[in-house]
Parts: structure tokens; C-alpha cells; sequence
């Protein structure tokens, strides 16, 4: 009889959790198209700059010489983008979900997104099932609902090209759950459920490999038995996963060359380096919500702290920077776990405890993978499984010491405790859902300012296919980057290339210095992470000075750099600068703006580029 409760209990809590979460990202269906999304569209209809299958619809990068200068020629690789740049990921099944989409709705983004919906109901019936099995029941229902309203489901949701971290994650976690089933059970259905859904995971995408960080645990914490018994049982999981990696360096796939996205494999010290920064960083964002973005857009705190003139200008200046400060917050963050997780041993029953001991070191194994990406809540997906196992078991135990103090009363160690579970239920409950739902809001109107920010950029329309289009800075991806393929989407034809001249976004002098040759300078000397250090170069290759970069149809001479990145910059294109198909565009506030071509030897000012509102 019990055992029936606690089943009803946990499904009336996921029916819950489901509907809830629902609520709160409905929006999401309607948020349209976004970053790679455009791209997606393209290679589907064959018209990017080279051919990609519908099940390779990830691979952003060239796969030959060849296909590299293509990139390079049209612009849809800037020309600081590092020789032998590789971005492909290897998801054929989240990529064949794409093109199925695009086979069935046409370019429809709502029912893409409902779609998606669809595979986050997957993840929480696979995250219920695990956590069902591991925890008590109600506390196996507050993590279900606590899970419903993470923030690290908001990107994979608002993100089409980012559905992979959902397909994933739902896999992985169902192969997981098969797995934990065969070897605490004997449950035979676990001989195929666990590769099935690892295997599936892996097809899905890299996001699944956090998932095994967990089943690493689960066999060194979560098992008695011998090591030799342990070892054969990880044994076929961990096989499918090397030879998941073992496919994709066969068949070309995989990350090089690139400052965001940093393979173990290919730069492993530069990994280590990068992970010893962005683990933290995660960490703070998994347990105290300090949003892990904020290690690349900065801290609105910034801003607050400097309003309130706590500090004079000197005082400030001579403070470490904010990534220092967002280290130590994962520091703390750290601390804070282990001071939740002593709280709960001493009252929880022994076989919860030893659940919670290896669901905690999984997720943050699991970061070690993650941390080859820049940080985003969207890597978060699995480790927050454990995270929200931790905090229901601390709001349990809360509630139970809360009764037995009030009993016996002991009104001081009860105010402590009352304060723990208040802080777990703000930042696991109120903060989570708060953020859930602002970025739900956001994202469709974000993804809307963008789209028309592009539609409404300063270009001829007569013969758009004969312009040739270059953009001095942009302060957001999708103007920079994605600008024609925003366009092509609504049905006007490509230009005859699309070039970044700067990867700064401060104010710029532009200077012509003859017929076909423009000098660039950014007014800042703060320039890191602007070149070197990006999406498209590693942060050790850096630029210096005298160094020429031939491109096909323009020279570039740098003139002057400064922390390994261009300063001044001279760009000598192939025809006059007075062609009538040459057009010069700037992101200023009010739009992307034509800028008028400057005589030799005038010299023009942009402002700082500007984010487009909505």
C-alpha cells in the first residue's frame, strides 16, 4: 500500500511539475528562429555556402581547404577565424529531428518549438523515473517539481538548434536509469534499455557524455561490490562512449581552433586552463543561480555598485575584475554544497544518503565535459538533476527537524533551520522559476528585435545578389554573424559576400587611405576576447604586429595590436571603394546604418555599437 502512494504521490507531483513548467516557458512557442537556426534553414534548402546533409546540419566549419576559403570568401568566416577552424558537432539524430521538422511543418518555428516541447516532457519522465527509483518519495517529488522549473531548460526550449541538449540529456538519463535498475535490481529490461538509451544519447549529441560522468559515480559510490564486478559493468556504456568518439574523429567532427568551444582531446592544456575558470563558474550558477552568462556579458551588479558610490574611482580600479569575482563565487557555491550535504546525512536514512553521495558527484564530474564550452545554464541540463535531489532533501529534512524542534522547543537551532530551508526554497523555487519565466518573456522578443533589426539594415534593394556588404562592428551574433541568412529566411537572396572587418564593438575611426584601401582602428584599449579568444580563434593564437592575412578579394595588414588583438587595421579590398555595389554598414541605434564612404584621406567616426532593443 505504501509503495502505491508513493507512486501516486510522485506522478501527481510530475503531472504538476509538468504543467507548471509548461506555464511558465508557453511564450517559447512562439519565439521564431534564432542564431544557427537561420544557418539550419539554409543548408535544408541548399543554399549555404557549402552543402551539408540533413543529418549533418552541425557542421559549421569546412571540411577541406576548400570548403574553408568558401567560408572565408563569402565572410561567413570572419578573417581573423584561425586556419584549420573546425566546428562540427556530431548529432545526427538531433540534426535528422531538424530536417524531419523542416520536412513536415515547412519553415514553421511554432510547431518546431512545440516539438521541442514534446522532448522536454520526454527529459522530465526520464529525470522522474531516476529519481523515483533513488530518492523517498516526497522528496522524490519535490526534486521532479524543482527540476520543471530550472533555468537550464530555458535555451534548449527557445533554441531550436540547441534541441539537442534536451534529446540528450532524455536519453542519457533514461539509459542511466536502466542501468542503476539492472545493477540494484536484476531488472533484465535494463540489458537493453541502458546501451539503447546511452547509444541514442551519444547519436543526439555530446550533451549525453555528462550523463556518463554519472554512471562513473554511480559504480564507484553508489556500489558494493568487487572493483572487477563494477569495472564489467561499466563496461559496455563506456564502450558505446569511445566509440561515439572514436566515429566522430573518423568522420572529421568535432572542435579546433576556436576560444569558446575547446576540445580535450585536440588542446588539452588549454581545456585544463579553461576548465579550471569555468567550473566554478558553473557551480555558482547550479547552486547559488548566479547566472554563468554573466562570466562573458559582465554583472549588471556593476553598474549598481558603482550608482551607489561606495567606492571612489581609484579604489575601483584597483579591484580585481568580475571573473575573479564570479570564481570565488563558485568557491562558495562549493562550500555551500558541502555544508547542505553534512546537513542532510545527519538526518537522512542511510540509503538515501548514499543516493545523494554519488548523484552529487556526478554532476560535478559532469562539468569537467561542459567545460568545453563557454558558460551557459544550458550545460547545466543534467547536473541539475543532482541539484535538485540535494535541495529536496535538505527542504525534507528542513521540515522534519522544523517539527521536532518545534516540539521539543528549541527555538534557536529551529530559526537556523527555518533560514537553511528559506534559502534553498529561494534559490531552488523563486529565483529558478523567476528566471524560467523572464527568459520565456524574453527570448521571443529578443529573437523578433533581432530578425527585424536585420530585415530593416540600410541595403539597395535592386539587385541584392551583386552587393557586396561589409559590416565594421556589431554588438550582437546575429547582426554579426547571421545577417544574411536572417534575410534569406524572408526571402532575399544572399549578397555576393558578407565581411566582419572588426570583432570589437566599441567606437570606431575609419580612415581611407586610397582608392581601395580602408584603415580601421577601435577607440579602447580594451580589446581581449575582440579576435584572439573568440568563437573563431583560439586565445593563444594571437595576432601581432606587421601580420598579413590574404583572403580572396581583400588584404589584411595589421597595423597595430593590442593584448594579441587588432588594433588598427588596414583592409585593401579587390575593387574601388566607390563601386556602387560596395556598402559599408554599422550597428547604431537606430539600425544598421549605411555609412557613407569616406574620400581619400577623410577620416569618419562611428559610435559604439549598439544592441537592438525591443
Amino acid at each position: 500500500m505504501d509503495s502505491r502512494r508513493d507512486t501516486a504521490l510522485v506522478v501527481c507531483a510530475l503531472v504538476f511539475a509538468l504543467a507548471l513548467g509548461a506555464w511558465l516557458r508557453s511564450p517559447v512557442a512562439f519565439a521564431g528562429y534564432r542564431d544557427d537556426d537561420y544557418v539550419q534553414l539554409a543548408m535544408l534548402r541548399g543554399q549555404f555556402v557549402v552543402q551539408r546533409p540533413g543529418w549533418d546540419l552541425f557542421w559549421f566549419g569546412g571540411g577541406s581547404r576548400a570548403e574553408e576559403l568558401a567560408l572565408q570568401d563569402f565572410g561567413y568566416h570572419p578573417w581573423w577565424a584561425q586556419p584549420g577552424l573546425r566546428l562540427s558537432m556530431f548529432r545526427p539524430l538531433s540534426s535528422s529531428l531538424i530536417a524531419l521538422d523542416y520536412a513536415l511543418f515547412g519553415p514553421d518555428p511554432v510547431a518546431a518549438h512545440l516539438h521541442s516541447f514534446g522532448w522536454w516532457v520526454a527529459l522530465m519522465l526520464s529525470a522522474a523515473l531516476l529519481l523515483r527509483r533513488l530518492l523517498p518519495a516526497p522528496a522524490a517529488g519535490i526534486a521532479i517539481v524543482l527540476f520543471a522549473l530550472e533555468e537550464a531548460h530555458g535555451i534548449p526550449l527557445g533554441w531550436l538548434a540547441n534541441r539537442s541538449t534536451l534529446v540528450a540529456t532524455s536519453f542519457s538519463l533514461l539509459g542511466l536509469y536502466g542501468h542503476v535498475r539492472l545493477r540494484r535490481d536484476d531488472w533484465q529490461p535494463g540489458r537493453w534499455l541502458a546501451p539503447l538509451g546511452f547509444g541514442l544519447g551519444l547519436l543526439a549529441g555530446e550533451y549525453a557524455l555528462t550523463a556518463f560522468a554519472y554512471l562513473l559515480s554511480f559504480e564507484a559510490l553508489g556500489m558494493r561490490d568487487g572493483v572487477a564486478t563494477r569495472l564489467r559493468a561499466a563496461a559496455p556504456p563506456l564502450a558505446l562512449a569511445l566509440g561515439y568518439v572514436l566515429l566522430r574523429t573518423v568522420l572529421g567532427h568535432g572542435v579546433a581552433g576556436s576560444g569558446f568551444y575547446i576540445s580535450p582531446g585536440a588542446e588539452p592544456l588549454e581545456f585544463l586552463l579553461a576548465a579550471s575558470q569555468r567550473v566554478p563558474v558553473l557551480v555558482a550558477d547550479l547552486l547559488l543561480g548566479v547566472p554563468s552568462g554573466w562570466w562573458v556579458s559582465g554583472t549588471p551588479w556593476r553598474s549598481m555598485l558603482l550608482n551607489s558610490q561606495w567606492f571612489d574611482a581609484q579604489t575601483w580600479r584597483s579591484l580585481p575584475g568580475w571573473h575573479f569575482w564570479h570564481w570565488v563565487l563558485g568557491l562558495g557555491a562549493m562550500l555551500f554544497c558541502a555544508a547542505q550535504l553534512r546537513f542532510v546525512r545527519r538526518g537522512a536514512p542511510p540509503a538515501a544518503w548514499r543516493e545523494l553521495g554519488w548523484l552529487v558527484a556526478g554532476a560535478l564530474l559532469s562539468l569537467l565535459p561542459a567545460a568545453g564550452s563557454l558558460p551557459s545554464d544550458r550545460l547545466l541540463t543534467a547536473a541539475s538533476l543532482a541539484a535538485c535531489a540535494l535541495s529536496a532533501l535538505v527542504l525534507v529534512e528542513c521540515g522534519r527537524r522544523l517539527r521536532e524542534g518545534l516540539g521539543q522547543r528549541r527555538f534557536l537551532g529551529t530559526a537556523g533551520v527555518l533560514g537553511l530551508g528559506a534559502l534553498v526554497a529561494f534559490l531552488q523555487v523563486a529565483q529558478a522559476g523567476l528566471r524560467s519565466a523572464q527568459e520565456a518573456q524574453g527570448f521571443g522578443g529578443r529573437s523578433e528585435a533581432l530578425r527585424r533589426w536585420s530585415l530593416r539594415a540600410e541595403l539597395p534593394t535592386q539587385h541584392p545578389e551583386r552587393l557586396k556588404v561589409a559590416i565594421v562592428q556589431a554588438a550582437d551574433f546575429t547582426t554579426a554573424a547571421n545577417l544574411p541568412w536572417v534575410r534569406l529566411e524572408a526571402g532575399i537572396p544572399l549578397p555576393r559576400y558578407y565581411r566582419r572587418l572588426s570583432g570589437a564593438f566599441q567606437a570606431h575611426d575609419l580612415l581611407r587611405v586610397s582608392e581601395r584601401a580602408l584603415e580601421v582602428t577601435v577607440l579602447s584599449n580594451q580589446l581581449q576576447e575582440s579576435a584572439a579568444g573568440t568563437l573563431y580563434r583560439s586565445a593563444t593564437q594571437r595576432f601581432r604586429d606587421g601580420q598579413r592575412i590574404e583572403l580572396p578579394g581583400m588584404q589584411v595588414d595589421l597595423l597595430r595590436t593590442l593584448h594579441g588583438n587588432p588594433f588598427r587595421t588596414r583592409f585593401t579590398f579587390d575593387l574601388s571603394l566607390d563601386d556602387p555595389d560596395f556598402v559599408l554598414l554599422c550597428s547604431a541605434p537606430t539600425g544598421l546604418l549605411r555609412v557613407p564612404i569616406p574620400k581619400v584621406g577623410e577620416r569618419i567616426r562611428l559610435p559604439r555599437a549598439a544592441y537592438p532593443g525591443f
